[in-house]
């Protein structure tokens, strides 16, 4: 396991990645689905080895997650419903990003997808291909607008930390809920949106300014799953999570990089998200629902070895995806890894529809308007209409936009008009050695050498 890890840690170069990988579709097997729990982990382990050469640790992780699966309808039903999804799903990758285009064809317009990962685990911010690969998509693509997975709030935070010279235009949907709607929203949020501030405090002491190892973070999940208020529990595991990749200085340096690559372009900037207390006031009641009643089987497993391994497994696996260029099969990996967790998978299946539902044909829809110079101003000029954005999601929206985008009468096309840019970092040409001859002359005539 660690020699594994650390092979996929020495490949660590500069941004490599210069072609379009694609991986079609499965064959669905005629006449018969997958019954019990042995031909579900069967059948996944086959599809999922098709995204990671890591057969050693895809092996563990599915086996831990069959062992952590209680022989009910419900559990069964939900790696039934991602192994289906598996088997149809056409995997497009550019380097360490999954990829979609589309097109409308009476307009001609384009929205072609960035999903990115928000952080890569086990990688600092200088290693990180991520950033790197948005920027020359962004440039290679030229396109007319740049849409970001940030709402207002957060797009402004961010925004503060770009020089002030040189800004574009900001845009914000035309169709974003009502105020009473984002009330009613944070009001229901409100029981659960809470942090155990003296308990973090203590995870954060005793880690002080190191990076958080995965041994470190299992004990610190460990003690929040064991200490933590019912109201506070999601709460407190989300706020570790972003105080690990905070520790490796990546957090968010992909939507950072799409609003570096709109500045550098002087195209107008669209912040696509729904307002962040919209999604939290329906994402963490359901988290902590699902953690609170797994409770018990969470620490269980958290107090054992194998919750390390299970980590350090998916983490490499994904780690490779992004570092061999095929960032195309990160929302496979990470739905079909998600799902083995124990006692937390199921939650992320459940939070997955709540994205595919609501938040991804928002941010479908403020793009496809913002095509067509419908959007709100939020700073600088109206934009007016353009011909091609370029959308920065997270990996696992590229799936649910791309179907709410159909929905809008987009269609998947194989490659932009013009098509794929390359991620390759162009080079400098070595100098030839001046001829000696050329040197002396030089020197006798007063050049500097």
């Amino acid at each position: 396991m660690r020699l594994l890890c650390a092979v996929g840690l020495a490949s660590l170069t500069g941004l490599c990645f210069s072609g379009l990988r694609v991986q079609g579709p499965r064959r669905l097997r005629q006449g018969r689905r997958a019954g019990n729990a042995e031909e579900i982990f069967c059948e996944l382990e086959e599809e999922l080895s098709h995204c990671t050469p890591l057969t050693a640790e895809l092996q563990y992780l599915l086996a831990t997650g069959r062992g952590a699966l209680p022989e009910d309808p419900r559990g069964l039903e939900l790696f039934r419903e991602m192994l289906a999804w598996q088997k149809a799903q056409k995997r497009r990758s550019l380097g360490p990003l999954a990829v979609a285009a589309l097109r409308q064809p009476s307009s001609g317009r384009e929205i072609i997808i960035l999903g990115t990962p928000h952080n890569v685990p086990g990688v600092d911010s200088a290693q990180n291909p991520v950033p790197r690969a948005v920027a020359r998509a962004v440039a290679g693509l030229k396109p007319g607008l740049v849409a970001v997975e940030l709402d207002e709030d957060r797009g402004l935070r961010f925004l503060e930390k770009l020089p002030a010279k040189g800004q574009v235009s900001v845009l914000l949907p035309s169709n974003l809920p009502g105020q009473d709607l984002l009330q009613g929203a944070l009001g229901f949020l409100q029981p659960e949106l809470g942090l155990d501030e003296e308990l973090l405090q203590k995870i954060r002491a005793k880690v002080g300014r190191s990076r958080m190892t995965v041994k470190g973070y299992v004990r610190a999940k460990r003690m929040l799953f064991a200490k933590s208020s019912e109201k506070c529990l999601a709460m407190n595991v989300f706020a570790l999570d972003e105080f690990r990749a905070e520790g490796c200085g990546d957090w968010g340096n992909d939507a950072l990089a799409a609003l570096k690559a709109a500045t550098k372009a002087q195209v107008p900037l669209l912040l696509c998200d729904l307002p962040q207390e919209w999604t939290l006031g329906k994402v963490v009641p359901l988290y902590n629902r699902e953690w609170v009643g797994a409770r018990a089987q969470c620490l269980e497993f958290l107090a054992t070895e194998a919750a390390v391994r299970f980590l350090e497994a998916e983490e490499a696996i994904l780690r490779e995806a992004v570092m061999k260029g095929h960032g195309g099969d990160l929302p496979s990996l990470d739905y079909g890894l998600g799902l083995c967790r124990p006692g937390t998978g199921f939650a992320e299946a459940a939070s997955r529809r709540l994205w595919l539902e609501e938040r991804d044909p928002a941010m479908a829809s403020a793009v496809v308007q913002a095509l067509e110079g419908q959007s709100r101003v939020l700073r600088g000029q109206d934009a007016g209409p353009a011909q091609r954005a370029v959308l920065q999601v997270g990996c696992c929206h590229v799936e649910g936009i791309v179907a709410a985008l159909h929905a809008e009468g987009y269609e998947v096309v194989d490659a932009p008009e013009g098509g794929w840019p390359t991620l390759q970092a162009s080079r400098k040409p070595r100098p030839t050695a001046r001829p000696e001859s050329a040197r002396r002359a030089k020197k006798a005539a007063g050049f500097a050498l």
